[in-house]
């Protein structure tokens, strides 16, 4: 009786003591892999804002088209599905890593991580594609019911493009406000500064980005890690601090197929599993 209890308390310890470091183990692969993914993103945005800025020039009316956004989404498949499969394979490895069992290396180019990052990558551009081009619409229409001219709205636009519409129209107000409450400043002068915060805003989306698909791609790559090692459950680990989202999901048990895409929860999630 008394064996048992001890040995109930010992594995009780044991997996108190996984939690905080799967946490903390998690947080260090989404560094190191952030730094992989963010000059692709990067790469990415700049063709975007190049192809889209080429077609502002030519724009003429609010209903033109102002981008191929077929090659926009073939690009971003190109550029971003291989270093979105690299990082799932770095969560594969890390938990085969940490815990050799059946399996003592992790097949990062087997058909499941495979069929993963494309279904994810095509996701994921369509997605941005999608907020883009959604952006770029509601600035027009909005700067036209305004009684802005065509090539006004295209030189006003050209530092927003890459921006969510929320993004564009923060810094579309506070260029207005600027103009009503700063009346000292030229109007070189509230554009500079207009321009200097949608160039924070760009930074800001670009790093939300590649911190968020860092973790989802490495959330797949543990969660096919620990199947390829014949885990059958997988427990949820939220780490201190965390958003009531993910402090309601903290310890909860998921059959490992239906552990698919629960992480991340949010933009900027750093939560994680481990073997239940």
């Amino acid at each position: 009786m008394l064996q048992s209890l001890s040995k109930s308390i010992s594995v009780s310890l044991q997996k108190l003591g996984r939690k905080p470091k799967a946490v903390k183990n998690m947080r260090r692969l989404i560094t190191l892999n952030e730094r992989k993914l963010r000059p692709k993103i990067d790469e990415w945005m700049k063709l975007i804002i190049k192809d889209i800025q080429r077609g502002l020039s030519k724009l003429k009316s609010k209903n033109s088209k102002v981008a191929d956004w077929k090659h926009i989404k073939e690009q971003g498949n190109l550029i971003l599905k291989p270093v979105i499969l690299a990082i799932l394979g770095e969560g594969g490895k890390a938990v085969v890593d940490r815990k050799i069992m059946k399996q003592d290396r992790f097949d990062e180019i087997g058909t499941s991580a495979v069929k993963w990052a494309e279904k994810h990558t095509a996701a994921l551009v369509v997605e941005i594609t999608a907020e883009t081009q959604a952006a770029i619409k509601a600035f027009i229409i909005d700067a036209v019911k305004k009684g802005k001219s065509i090539p006004v709205i295209a030189k006003q636009l050209r530092p927003l493009v890459g921006l969510t519409t929320r993004q564009i129209m923060a810094v579309a107000n506070y260029e207005e406000w600027l103009i009503v409450n700063r009346p000292e400043y030229t109007v070189k002068v509230i554009r500079e500064m207009a321009e200097v915060k949608a160039r924070r805003l760009h930074r800001f989306r670009a790093e939300m980005i590649a911190r968020t698909e860092t973790a989802n791609s490495l959330s797949e790559g543990i969660r096919q890690g620990y199947k390829q090692m014949g885990i059958k459950q997988l427990q949820f680990v939220a780490g201190p601090g965390s958003c009531d989202d993910c402090a309601d999901l903290d310890t909860q048990i998921f059959p490992i197929a239906e552990a698919e895409g629960v992480i991340a929860v949010h933009p900027g999630c750093r939560c994680t599993f481990i073997a239940a």
